[in-house]
């Protein structure tokens, strides 16, 4: 790796100062570490953990890059393990899981539900005001 690559991967949230993969660095090739922090401070750059990415819908998103990198590297180094867990834990999507729960009986037993509720809540309104023309008439 150059300093440039090394200060890319600072301002990519890929590397962290006090990390172990920049404690490793600075052990292994402290010319370079050095060399990459005097870049850094030269440049001014700023490690960029968050950055903003937009859904689907248009709409921005927050990203932690920490996190994202993480993952990206544990499913680079383990994706034996990741397919081996994904063909045993099959795990549906959201949208495959929500397919299966909103069968048209799902939706019928909702709306009749709600259907009751709303006429429980008309009874409970009428219940109430009666109750206060009661308390009207006591006091």
């Amino acid at each position: 790796m150059t300093p440039t690559e090394v200060n890319q991967a600072f301002t990519d949230g890929k590397m962290i100062e006090g990390s172990e993969t920049w404690e490793d660095l600075k052990t292994l090739n402290p010319k370079l570490a050095q060399d990459a922090l005097n870049l850094r401070k030269v440049n001014g750059n700023k490690t960029n953990i968050f950055t903003y990415v937009n859904s689907p819908d248009g709409t921005p998103v927050k990203v932690n890059k920490l996190e994202q990198n993480f993952a990206d590297q544990y499913n680079e180094d383990h994706s034996d393990i990741v397919a081996l867990l994904k063909s045993v834990y099959d795990t549906p999507t959201y949208a495959e899981m929500q397919a299966q729960i909103n069968t048209p009986e799902v939706i019928s037993a909702q709306d009749k539900a709600s259907a009751i509720e709303t006429e429980m809540n008309s009874l409970q309104t009428a219940m109430d005001s009666v109750d206060k023309d009661v308390d009207k008439e006591m006091l």
